[in-house]
């Protein structure tokens, strides 16, 4: 399997966040992320390892849930 990286902006859409909560997670730690100069990219199995996405089928809106 090829573990891709993303931007910011693809994590995000990704798992149905804004860009500015992937960067404030990266910030704090909760998520791993690489630093390209003032680039960050995010190795899409560690963001997929970290969260799941779920959609509630009632107003499909989606919900993170951390992984214990």
């Amino acid at each position: 399997m090829d573990d891709k990286l993303l931007s910011v902006e693809e994590a995000a859409e990704l798992i149905g966040v804004i860009p500015e909560t992937i960067r404030r997670w990266l910030r704090t730690g909760e998520i791993e992320g690489e630093k390209f100069g003032r680039l960050w990219r995010i190795r899409e199995s560690k963001l997929r390892g970290k969260a799941k996405t779920q959609i509630t089928e009632s107003d499909q809106d989606k919900a993170v849930i951390w992984a214990a």
